[in-house]
């Protein structure tokens, strides 16, 4: 009896520090994990946030604009922001951002447009600032913020 308990102690040792050492491997898992999705959220969080301080720039940039490389370099500005923001958010924020950058960019032509670019503006501008608006909606709702927060 006492050479099998000397053999099986060992033993016991042996697979409860096997037991401990596959839950520390699972807890640094889960911890790997929480901080990638920390890194992400951060990501996000500073993508959409610098994509937005462009947008508001764009109506007024492309209303002031005074010749068509100003408001080229408005665009270029909502596009260079916007790639930072394709790099890190889901499908259904960046279809939302495409409909933005498509707006700017009308927005853009229709200053250019001739004689009924006045009207064309303006429309083009409600139309910008409804997918803005709807960007908006989609960035907080893939960060879980809601506009009060």
């Amino acid at each position: 009896m006492t050479l099998i308990v000397a053999f099986l102690a060992p033993l016991g040792a042996l697979g409860a520090q096997w037991v401990a050492g596959v839950r520390a491997y699972k807890l640094a898992e889960v911890e790997r994990a929480a901080k990638r999705e920390d890194r992400g959220f951060d990501l996000r969080y500073d993508a959409y946030a610098a994509f937005l301080a462009v947008a508001r720039t764009v109506r007024i940039g492309v209303e002031w604009a005074t010749t068509a490389a100003q408001t080229d370099t408005v665009l270029s500005n909502v596009r260079e922001a916007a790639a930072r923001v394709e790099l890190c958010a889901p499908a259904g924020v960046t279809e939302r951002l495409a409909e933005v950058v498509s707006a700017a960019e009308e927005m853009a032509a229709a200053r250019w447009s001739g004689s009924v670019a006045a009207r064309a503006a303006r429309d083009s501008g409600a139309v910008f600032d409804t997918a803005l608006t709807r960007l908006r909606e989609a960035m907080r709702d893939d960060l879980g913020v809601s506009a009060g927060a």
